[in-house]
């Protein structure tokens, strides 16, 4: 059953980005993007401290 909740949840995800079109999915790749660019400096950070 968690399963197809979790399939439910990503639906939900999904849809409203395909209902409001590529413009914002323009958007939410650029968010996605920087929201990389922050992991790895996060992640570069990290090893800074480590060693």
């Amino acid at each position: 059953m968690p399963r197809t909740a979790a399939k439910w949840a990503l639906v939900a995800i999904l849809v409203p980005f395909l209902l409001v079109g590529c413009a914002s999915l323009d958007k939410a790749r650029q968010i996605f993007e920087a929201a990389g660019q922050v992991c790895r400096i996060v992640d570069g950070v990290r090893q800074c401290v480590q060693n």
